[in-house]
């Protein structure tokens, strides 16, 4: 049973004004059509202003929303592109092609298609985008500079919900570029070495899909997971792509490319980059910094997903989309080394091979997978109003009926009891990972200040978080001195030891410099400007770490003198003289 479309409501008043708006052969046919058939497009519109707006656009494409499943996304394209002559035009038919696919997609989730068939269609889409792109970008630049070595692709990696092919709606698509070897292009007008031909197309392929135009764009392209993020090469060879991943990436990094996928045709190439990644993501055995960074990565999803902006927001919010995926990977990266069926890059395939090797039990593998499942279908329901990149629920009336069509509900409250009952379903699993209750520990004092530090909370957020521990003037200040050493921090591309003591250190330095009966806003940015200055010292952080009183003589020199604050910056050796006096001398008082 599905919500009728009420005839009389709000909604079917702007869907009339949507159906006028049509090229008048588009009229003429559908007032030719039958009844279903007019029923069928009143509801997909009625779900969509992007269909609508879509078919105003482009005449004849309503004729063919319901045409049936053609998922051939690369050779379509590829013939439209043949006759392409300018960067422009490429742009051009890549933004109509994707919105006409789209609208399509969106008129078979409204009617009858399931969310796995979406997700593999929008995926599929991507991927014949990107790579029809691309390769009209490599043979027109080859033109130019000649032909690499060997005919060398520039190999592109997607990554997150691409990289499994399981894409959402409207997303942002995450891309890392490498290529095989060094050496120079051959046969051009003007010969260049392979870095700056590689650099030049990936370039132009973000153009290609990122550029924004009066009619939208293809995609928004997020190049930040790339090895060193946005401080690193746009493009690497694959010997400085294996060397990153051998000596410097990071813990967080190999929940990154868990899903990476290489989206070039299968060849030796694809092999030689399964090859580096696969033994970074997935070790054989599992140390003890492992542990921590998942533990650690657990309590940044909890501090996220408490925040009260987040409430409605079903992807990050308590019991949202990203819990059920970190589930997930949690069995993934600790079993993966020794089970390749672990190693899946698609959620759903993962899931079930977690219950297959016994880490869940059937029950809960099908409440996560149903609820997980259901969550994505709202979630696509969200973006395919008007094609935007949310996942937060409904503030009206009428975009609640949007969802409740696209979902194929029976009402809208039977769809939000429905979205509250996955959400508690993922939530409670989602506590269960560690045995550590995290719902019972935000009561705690450091708990909370910790789940401020690893909040990935705006200025205006923290600042009215803080103000449980502040006076506002106090708590504005604060909160930029919070924020600016953050960014150091992901500025300074720590190590995974040295970014798990910040995260512990930090809540117990604030913590510490609360006992004092009067807190002055700029005693934190003072032990800040400490930190920063050891901030790659794992054996000064130690040191403040594991000892207390050392804290305790920190805080109390921040709080008394910005002279003496700025000799411990610059002579980190003086946190020695703490530790000798709080073991030899006593001389550590407590504050007051």
């Amino acid at each position: 049973m599905r919500m009728n479309l009420n005839k009389t409501s709000e909604l079917y008043k702007q869907v009339e004004l949507h159906l006028a708006e049509l090229s008048e052969i588009d009229q003429r046919w559908l007032a030719a059509s039958d009844a279903d058939t007019q029923t069928a497009i009143q509801r997909i519109f009625a779900s969509s202003e992007f269909v609508a707006t879509t078919c105003a656009n482009q005449a004849e494409l309503v004729q063919h929303l319901l045409d049936e499943t053609h998922t051939d996304f690369h050779s379509k394209l590829t013939s439209i592109l043949a006759s392409t002559h300018s960067e422009v035009e490429l742009g051009a038919k890549l933004r109509q092609f994707r919105h006409c696919e789209m609208a399509k997609i969106t008129a078979r989730d409204c009617m009858y298609q399931s969310i796995k068939e979406s997700l593999v269609q929008v995926s599929k889409l991507a991927d014949a985008l990107i790579l029809a792109a691309y390769e009209w970008l490599y043979k027109a630049l080859a033109e130019k500079y000649g032909s690499p070595q060997d005919n060398q692709p520039l190999c592109i990696i997607a990554m997150g919900k691409l990289g499994g092919q399981e894409l959402n709606f409207s997303s942002d698509i995450d891309l890392i570029f490498c290529y095989p070897q060094k050496g120079e292009t051959t046969g051009g007008r003007k010969p260049i070495e392979h870095q700056v031909f590689y650099t030049r197309l990936a370039q132009r392929l973000i153009h290609a899909l990122d550029h924004k135009a009066l009619n939208g764009q293809v995609y928004r392209v997020d190049m930040r997971l790339r090895p060193l993020g946005e401080s690193g090469p746009l493009v690497m060879n694959f010997n400085a792509f294996a060397d990153y991943y051998f000596e410097q990436a990071r813990e967080w990094e190999r929940f990154a490319m868990v899903k990476a996928r290489v989206l070039n045709p299968d060849s030796g190439y694809t092999q030689t980059l399964n090859d580096i990644i696969h033994p970074f993501v997935f070790k054989r055995y599992l140390d003890f910094t492992s542990l921590e960074s998942l533990r650690a990565m657990k309590l940044k999803i909890f501090a996220d997903s408490r925040r009260k902006q987040l409430g409605e927001n079903i992807k990050l919010g308590a019991g949202g989309i990203r819990e059920a995926e970190f589930y997930v990977q949690y069995f993934q990266l600790i079993h993966g080394g020794q089970s390749l069926k672990l190693q899946s890059k698609n959620w759903q395939s993962a899931a079930y091979e977690v219950f297959c090797a016994g880490y869940i039990n059937e029950q809960d593998y099908r409440q996560l997978s149903s609820s997980y499942l259901y969550l994505r279908k709202v979630e696509h329901a969200l973006q395919q109003i008007r094609n935007a990149q949310t996942q937060t629920l409904p503030d009206n009336l009428i975009d609640w009926q949007r969802v409740a069509i696209l979902t194929r509900s029976d009402s809208v409250e039977a769809l939000q009891i429905a979205i509250s009952k996955a959400r508690q379903t993922i939530n409670a699993l989602f506590d269960q990972l560690f045995n550590e209750p995290q719902h019972q520990q935000q009561n705690s004092h450091i708990e909370q200040i910790k789940v401020l530090w690893l909040g990935n909370s705006e200025e205006s957020e923290l600042c009215t978080a803080l103000k449980t521990f502040f006076n506002e003037d106090c708590a504005l200040y604060n909160a930029k001195s919070i924020l600016s050493f953050k960014h150091k921090c992901e500025r300074a591309q720590l190590s995974n030891r040295a970014q798990l003591l910040i995260d512990d250190l930090v809540p117990l330095l604030i913590a510490k410099g609360l006992q004092a009966k009067e807190f002055e806003h700029t005693v934190l940015e003072r032990v800040f400007e400490i930190l920063s200055a050891i901030i790659g010292r794992t054996t000064y952080l130690d040191l403040l770490y594991n000892h207390p009183d050392v804290r305790e003589q920190l805080v109390r020199f921040c709080a008394a003198s910005p002279w003496m604050a700025e000799q411990i910056r610059q002579f980190p050796l003086l946190l020695d003289e703490f530790l000798s006096q709080a073991y030899l001398a006593k001389l550590s008082m407590p504050l007051d």
